[in-house]
């Protein structure tokens, strides 16, 4: 097997520089650190847009029912509203937790050998720390469980999550989210159950909703179970899901920088040329027929640049607002 480095630069171009079997390792070992660090980072800035997306259209019907709030009234009264808004809500609301889910399922690719996924590939301790940073924020805890069971439970059912309109006699407008808790739990195993400790994870969640008297009125909590306003519930599950996203980039970010500064090397070596566009394309060739069975191509421009559009969109303020 023949490991080949071919610069990208004009000058450059057809030349060829063979290299040896560690090299090849260190190069693509750290050029694929990198993009899956940022894989989690991209994952992240997902839910961040879709929370804005919630976000929006929540205050873009507010904003409209205000603007008349007697039209609004009646058709809350005829149910036009919800005619209207229940297909969005659910959409939305769905996305949202879906793209949760697949943040946090990166995690799990390193107690699942079934997934045979080579995420983090020989970075086993990486791999056991996100194990447990996961373990210790969200495996464990009754209202992370129930998130994931309403995920699961709005998959596979048809618009279960009813927009609610609150303090509309007040002359005032909030916009919730409706669902019934008893149905979303009865999706969960026994074995997810079992994880928690629990026999009874309707009760469990309700004492976790009474501690939390600020968001719930007694008159909401006697609604419980068949009716549960979750949007207070939503930005709560948001931020956990930033604690975690935090606690993983301290461990990601000096390695993100290591494997940089790595590449920057290799680039600067074989292009000799340090400017922005420097990169080279990296194979290994089959000696027998000439094939390429492997290519890779090393830019440090593309981490940067997509590193800085990641960032752009992972701001988490309004929810602090």
């Amino acid at each position: 097997m023949n490991y080949i480095i071919q610069p990208l630069l004009p000058q450059n171009k057809h030349s060829e520089i063979i290299i040896d079997e560690a090299e090849y390792k260190e190069i693509t070992n750290a050029r694929k650190l990198a993009w899956d660090i940022l894989l989690v980072k991209e994952l992240f800035s997902y839910v961040v847009r879709n929370l804005s997306q919630l976000e929006n259209e929540i205050q873009k019907i507010e904003t409209e029912a205000m603007k008349d709030f007697n039209i609004f009234t009646e058709k809350v009264r005829t149910g036009s509203f919800h005619l209207e808004n229940t297909h969005t809500f659910n959409l939305l609301v769905m996305n949202l937790l879906t793209t949760c889910r697949a943040y946090l399922e990166l995690f799990l690719y390193q107690s699942n050998q079934d997934k045979a996924q080579d995420f983090l590939l020989e970075e086993n301790n990486l791999r056991n720390i996100l194990k447990t940073i996961k373990n210790e924020h969200h495996d464990n805890n009754i209202f992370c469980m129930f998130f994931w069971a309403l995920r699961n439970y709005s998959q596979h059912h048809s618009k279960p999550i009813i927009g609610s309109p609150y303090s509309i006699n007040s002359g005032k407008l909030t916009i919730g989210f409706t669902v019934n808790a008893e149905k979303a739990f009865k999706t969960l195993t026994n074995k997810q159950l079992n994880k928690l400790n629990t026999s009874d994870a309707l009760h469990d969640f309700k004492t976790h909703l009474e501690q939390k008297s600020k968001c719930f009125s007694q008159q909401e909590l006697a609604k419980y179970p068949k009716k549960l306003n979750i949007k207070p519930l939503i930005k709560e599950y948001i931020l956990l899901i930033k604690n975690i996203h935090e606690e993983t980039n301290k461990e990601f970010d000096s390695n993100f920088q290591d494997t940089k500064s790595i590449l920057s090397q290799k680039v600067q070596h074989y292009c000799q040329d340090e400017s922005p566009e420097s990169g080279f394309e990296i194979y290994k060739q089959n000696e027998e027929n000439q094939q390429l069975d492997e290519r890779f191509d090393v830019c440090l421009k593309l981490i940067n640049d997509w590193e800085q559009i990641i960032e752009k969109y992972s701001d988490l303020d309004l929810i602090a607002n």
